[in-house]
Protein backbone atom coordinates (compact mmCIF):
# COMPACT_ATOMS: atom_id res chain seq x y z
CA UNK A 1 0.00 0.00 0.00
CA UNK A 2 0.73 3.72 -0.21
CA UNK A 3 2.27 5.64 2.95
CA UNK A 4 1.00 9.17 3.01
CA UNK A 5 2.95 10.31 6.20
CA UNK A 6 5.85 9.03 8.68
CA UNK A 7 7.34 11.68 10.98
CA UNK A 8 11.43 11.30 11.01
CA UNK A 9 14.72 12.88 11.59
CA UNK A 10 17.10 14.06 9.12
CA UNK A 11 18.56 10.93 10.43
CA UNK A 12 16.82 8.45 9.40
CA UNK A 13 15.55 9.77 6.05
CA UNK A 14 19.33 9.95 5.24
CA UNK A 15 19.72 6.29 6.31
CA UNK A 16 16.36 4.98 3.98
CA UNK A 17 17.33 7.51 1.18
CA UNK A 18 21.49 5.39 0.67
CA UNK A 19 20.45 2.04 2.40
CA UNK A 20 17.25 1.36 0.47
CA UNK A 21 15.70 2.05 -2.73
CA UNK A 22 14.28 5.83 -1.62
CA UNK A 23 15.19 8.51 -3.57
CA UNK A 24 14.76 12.74 -2.86
CA UNK A 25 11.66 12.30 -5.16
CA UNK A 26 10.19 9.95 -2.48
CA UNK A 27 10.45 12.06 0.73
CA UNK A 28 8.95 15.29 1.13
CA UNK A 29 9.89 17.28 4.06
CA UNK A 30 6.47 19.09 5.60
CA UNK A 31 6.38 22.64 5.80
CA UNK A 32 5.70 22.76 9.56
CA UNK A 33 7.50 21.19 12.56
CA UNK A 34 4.83 18.32 13.73
CA UNK A 35 6.18 18.25 17.52
CA UNK A 36 8.49 19.85 19.50
CA UNK A 37 10.28 17.81 22.63
CA UNK A 38 11.91 18.18 25.58
CA UNK A 39 15.38 16.90 26.45
CA UNK A 40 16.15 16.67 30.02
CA UNK A 41 19.74 16.25 32.13
CA UNK A 42 19.22 14.05 34.89
CA UNK A 43 22.07 13.75 38.13
CA UNK A 44 21.19 11.28 40.81
CA UNK A 45 20.54 12.59 44.02
CA UNK A 46 23.14 10.94 45.65
CA UNK A 47 26.23 11.98 42.95
CA UNK A 48 29.09 13.50 44.94
CA UNK A 49 29.36 16.74 42.73
CA UNK A 50 25.83 17.02 41.68
CA UNK A 51 25.09 20.19 42.67
CA UNK A 52 28.40 21.43 40.81
CA UNK A 53 27.23 19.17 37.49
CA UNK A 54 23.68 20.75 37.45
CA UNK A 55 24.97 24.46 38.33
CA UNK A 56 27.52 24.12 34.88
CA UNK A 57 25.16 22.55 33.13
CA UNK A 58 22.71 25.42 33.42
CA UNK A 59 24.65 28.12 33.02
CA UNK A 60 26.12 26.50 29.79
CA UNK A 61 23.03 26.03 28.44
CA UNK A 62 21.93 29.50 29.28
CA UNK A 63 24.58 31.03 27.53
CA UNK A 64 24.38 28.53 24.67
CA UNK A 65 20.44 29.82 24.35
CA UNK A 66 21.70 33.51 24.22
CA UNK A 67 24.14 33.32 21.64
CA UNK A 68 21.56 31.16 19.51
CA UNK A 69 23.41 27.49 19.72
CA UNK A 70 20.74 25.99 21.07
CA UNK A 71 18.38 27.14 18.39
CA UNK A 72 21.28 26.14 15.83
CA UNK A 73 21.62 22.62 17.19
CA UNK A 74 17.29 22.34 17.47
CA UNK A 75 17.65 22.78 13.54
CA UNK A 76 20.38 20.42 12.69
CA UNK A 77 19.49 17.66 14.71
CA UNK A 78 15.78 17.63 15.16
CA UNK A 79 14.25 19.64 12.68
CA UNK A 80 15.95 18.74 9.28
CA UNK A 81 15.00 16.79 6.68
CA UNK A 82 18.20 15.98 3.84
CA UNK A 83 17.66 13.32 1.36
CA UNK A 84 19.84 13.87 -1.52
CA UNK A 85 20.39 16.98 -1.57
CA UNK A 86 16.91 18.13 -0.91
CA UNK A 87 16.07 21.28 1.48
CA UNK A 88 17.91 21.11 4.33
CA UNK A 89 15.74 22.88 6.75
CA UNK A 90 11.66 23.27 7.53
CA UNK A 91 11.37 27.02 7.36
CA UNK A 92 8.51 28.74 8.48
CA UNK A 93 7.85 31.58 5.98
CA UNK A 94 8.90 34.45 8.62
CA UNK A 95 12.21 32.19 9.24
CA UNK A 96 15.34 32.77 7.37
CA UNK A 97 18.59 30.64 7.34
CA UNK A 98 21.99 32.41 7.44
Amino acid sequence: GRVDFIKTNHFVSEYMGTHHDFSAEDIHALPFIVERASLHVMVPKTHPDGDTLISTFDRSYSKMTQSGRIMELTEEYLERIDVGGGPSLIEKPEQKRR
